[in-house]
């Protein structure tokens, strides 16, 4: 088995084959694209769904008459709590900022005074955000002394909880349909490379070469395809959210670049795509040829 003779036959496939190469990275671009954008825009809706649950953190409210120690005391509770990423101490004259800001009402032209105590905002990272985790937790906050109420919109959270799960199952779904389809797009167009260069694989069955040699320069253009289009799905990506963000003006709080994780996944999706494709199409079409 020569790797030279391997690799330099599957790299000139495309001086050999060129309208079938051309075609078969364009689908593996065309399918890499849908998948990339797909990921994108679910990582921003997702990212969307979390800062509603961010909204629904949980707040406790301290007792008018708490000391300064019991206050510190809840505090320091919250932030050693495992789970506990952030919590913010809220003032009674920051609560009324808040108050104005959300309302739009200046609450000493209704009340005439402050009835806001002071309170804490405690947000969970995404691993303890689960009812049952912070149900446990606001229970033991409010036995603590100097706290008053403690509040979590536990029906809202478990609403939101819901459809993270929905979209998560269908985004599954559908990036998994979406790689079937792109692997047999891609070995459909690999089909004609190997209807091209019928006279090459007739030779080398003459010569009495082995099936392994003759179907691993295919893999390697495979390969070699999968990259190419993955380097072109990811100008495409690109260009994509670039025209999202100019036509709708909107900020997407996720975008390609930031993720180096995903440019490293479609880049060894594109390389995946093109050797199962190339594989499907030698396994069940070589014989056919020859």
């Amino acid at each position: 088995m020569n790797l030279g003779f391997i690799f330099r036959e599957g790299f000139s496939g495309f001086s050999r084959a060129k309208y079938p190469f051309v075609v078969s990275v364009v689908t593996i671009a065309i399918s890499l694209t849908l998948i990339g954008v797909s990921i994108v825009m679910g990582d921003n809706v997702f990212s969307y769904f979390r800062n509603l649950q961010a909204d629904f953190d949980v707040q406790l409210f301290y007792n008018p008459n708490a000391t300064r120690d019991q206050q510190a005391a809840a505090l320091e509770f919250c932030n050693t709590y495992p789970g506990v990423v952030y919590t913010r101490y809220i003032s009674k004259h920051e609560a009324i900022a808040v108050f104005q800001e959300e309302f739009g009402e200046n609450i000493f032209e209704i009340l005439q005074d402050n009835p806001f105590p002071p309170s804490v905002r405690i947000g969970f990272d995404r691993y303890h955000q689960n009812t049952g985790y912070i149900s446990g937790f606001t229970a033991s906050l409010e036995q603590l002394p100097g706290v008053e109420t403690v509040t979590f919109h536990k029906a809202l959270f478990l609403k939101l909880t819901s459809i993270l799960r929905i979209l998560t199952m269908v985004g599954g779904i559908f990036l998994l349909v979406l790689f079937i389809a792109a692997v047999l797009l891609s070995s459909n167009t690999i089909k004609l490379i190997i209807l091209a260069r019928f006279d090459w694989i007739e030779t080398m069955r003459l010569i009495g070469a082995s099936d392994f040699t003759i179907r691993a320069p295919f893999l390697v253009e495979g390969a070699f395809q999968g990259f190419l289009g993955a380097v072109l799905a990811m100008g495409a990506i690109h260009g994509i959210e670039e025209s999202v963000i100019k036509l709708t003006s909107l900020n997407l709080a996720s975008r390609l670049i930031q993720f180096p994780e995903v440019i490293l996944i479609l880049l060894g999706t594109g390389i995946i795509l093109g050797i199962l494709g190339s594989y499907r199409a030698v396994r069940r079409f070589i014989y056919l040829v020859v």
